[in-house]
């Protein structure tokens, strides 16, 4: 603590901060140890931020789009068939802050965090609340994970009309339509499943 000119209290709930994401195991009476890599909580946004800075960014990116594409693909689904008008229509709402967003943009940069509201009504429309509060966990991945795209016209011309669209076959229950939709949005997105994981995220689909 005198090291770092930092008080016991700051101390004390670095360390607690540290231990809440699985990366210190505290053990009373001997002091704080440093945890191995699977004890993490990789769904916590401070570590997967870590993680795609660290020397596994390439596999790190690899696993986040196939964990990624897997449970919106799922969302997806599942929203077709329980999905409700309220939540829907937010998605509907959604796309249009996105329009509004990119109408005047040239760039395509932070294009994850604009379109987070989107995905967050998507699992909230799945009216499953246990996977929807896991999907809503992964949430910062999109501002995270990166794309190909740097053209914000690209985005209003190509991007942003599949969206527009799967809300519609959302809420007319057609989850055939919808996946094809979400699956238009992967490649145009530079996250096809394919692309990242081969055959692993079709084993992956099949044993759902």
């Amino acid at each position: 603590m005198e090291e770092h000119d930092v008080s016991r209290g700051v101390a004390r709930e670095t360390v607690r901060a540290l231990e809440e994401r699985g990366l210190v195991s505290v053990k009373h009476g001997k002091g704080a140890f440093v945890t191995t890599p699977d004890r993490w909580d990789t769904a916590h946004p401070d570590v997967l931020r870590a993680l795609f800075n660290g020397d596994e960014h390439d596999a790190v990116v690899r696993e986040s789009i196939v964990c990624w594409c897997w449970l919106v693909e799922k969302a997806t689904e599942l929203a077709a068939l329980r999905g409700t008008t309220r939540w829907i229509s937010r998605m509907r709402e959604a796309v249009a802050s996105m329009e509004g967003v990119y109408a005047s943009r040239s760039q395509a940069a932070g294009f994850g965090e604009v379109a987070t509201p989107f995905y967050a009504a998507l699992f909230m429309a799945t009216e499953n609340r246990p996977f929807r509060g896991m999907a809503i966990g992964t949430l910062p991945l999109l501002a995270l994970m990166p794309s190909p795209i740097t053209d914000a016209a690209f985005i209003r011309e190509q991007v942003l009309p599949v969206y527009r669209k799967l809300p519609s076959a959302i809420d007319s229950g057609d989850h055939k339509t919808a996946r094809e939709h979400l699956r238009e949005i992967f490649v145009l997105e530079g996250r096809e499943q394919d692309r990242y994981a081969g055959p692993s995220i079709q084993s992956l689909s099949a044993a759902a």
